[in-house]
């Protein structure tokens, strides 16, 4: 080749940071032209190099630099240059991950809790890109610090040690004020308002008692998941497992809480896996439960309205797969003295309501021994001990269990 070949690979110019360079130069082929920055290569974009084609430039009071958002990510200039139109020449790369830096599409103020500004950073998706400027970093390149966010905005207020909840005025999402914390795992939760409300103090459900570790809780099933109210009147939220609604809640024997869904129980449930009642009863969300509660050996009652109709169920799981049993329920009875005399082999006996009927038995579904004709339905059954009761819209039916043993040991 001669030395006056134009094509020769060679270093064209160099421009401070920025080197152009003919490569690639192969037998009957001209080569190519690589432009770099500080070892970068620099992509062409609409006839301009990319990292000339800015989306954002913020200076922070706090810096001596500005920081710009382009085509190729965040890169930053000393403040001295905003007087000759900040030239690529003096620009450079913060002190960051390449990676980080590139993933950067647009740059914010913001404010953090202790009011103090700080750069915000967001990637292609509109999330932010996790980077802030320290304030600590006048005239420093390598002083960053990594907090987890998720929009530029303005810090108004928290709760301190009273809740979870952080508010901020947020720039470009759909709400103008955003509220977020952690809940008890630590799982992130947004907060939100319904008819004037926070969501998370919307009760979705009757509220349960639960006392575990000797702490006495209120808690309350919500849109949100569930609420935990303390003595203190501290609120804290408490996601379930895929962000479902909770609509009732339920302690075990075992002293486990567990939060029922419209679909059935939450995921990180045993009874989700051993009691999937959401099989035979259908659409749950339908469904206001009044109460819920398991007996010793894993028999649910459940009770509420569905729709203007009052419901009662009790739902056996014994056999892997529910048993629905409408207007039935279960009366303990194993151990009391008419059945130990008699030698009747009952740990329970049933009152039932079917077909404008009150009936019991020592079997279900279909007791036989009729008690009672009623055309309407209850509205719900309780059980007392030593009395088990039927609530009516005008009337209650109360039962002595004793009698009812002794006349179910005559059919017996």
């Amino acid at each position: 080749r001669r030395a006056s070949d134009p094509f020769l690979e060679r270093r064209l110019a160099s421009t401070g940071a920025t080197t152009w360079r003919i490569v690639d130069r192969k037998p009957w082929q001209a080569g190519r032209i690589d432009v770099k920055w500080h070892n970068e290569r620099l992509p062409l974009s609409g006839g301009r190099f990319a990292l000339d084609v800015w989306s954002s430039l913020v200076h922070l009071r706090t810096s001596s630099f500005i920081e710009m958002a382009s085509l190729q990510g965040w890169v930053r200039s000393p403040e001295a240059d905003l007087a000759t139109g900040l030239p690529l020449s003096d620009a450079e790369r913060p002190s960051v991950p390449l990676a980080v830096a590139e993933g950067v599409r647009k740059v914010a103020t913001d404010m953090d809790s202790d009011h103090k500004e700080v750069l915000c950073l967001l990637d292609q998706s509109g999330q932010t890109a996790v980077e802030w400027l320290s304030p600590q970093a006048r005239g420093a390149s390598d002083l960053f610090e990594r907090h987890e966010v998720r929009g530029c905005g303005r810090f108004e207020g928290d709760e301190g040690s009273h809740g979870p909840w952080t508010y901020r005025a947020s720039v470009g999402e759909p709400s103008p004020l955003t509220m977020r914390g952690e809940d008890q795992s630590g799982a992130s939760i947004e907060r939100a308002m319904s008819g004037g409300r926070f969501t998370d103090l919307v009760a979705t459900g009757a509220p349960l008692s639960f006392a575990p570790h000797g702490e006495a809780l209120t808690l309350l099933p919500t849109p949100t998941g569930i609420t935990r109210i303390a003595a203190t009147g501290d609120e804290r939220p408490v996601r379930t497992a895929n962000g479902a609604t909770a609509i009732a809640l339920l302690v075990t024997p075992r002293g486990d809480l567990e939060v029922l869904t419209p679909d059935g129980f939450d995921g990180r449930s045993e009874l989700r896996r051993s009691c999937p009642i959401e099989r035979q009863l259908g659409d749950l969300g339908a469904m206001k439960f009044g109460a819920l509660d398991i007996s010793d050996d894993g028999l649910l009652e459940l009770s509420g309205r569905r729709g203007s109709e009052a419901v009662f169920y009790s739902v056996s799981c014994a056999a892997g797969e529910p048993v629905v049993m409408p207007w039935s329920m279960a009366i303990p009875v194993a151990g009391r003295r008419r059945v130990t005399a008699s030698r009747l082999p009952w740990d329970r006996i049933w009152l039932n309501w079917t077909a404008g009927r009150f009936a019991a038995g020592a079997v279900t579904p279909s007791p036989t021994h009729a008690l009672l004709a009623k055309d309407a339905a209850p509205v719900r059954f309780l059980n007392g001990g030593d009395r088990a009761f039927a609530v009516m819209n005008d009337d209650v039916l109360e039962i002595d269990v004793d009698a009812l043993v002794s006349a179910l040991s005559h059919d017996h």
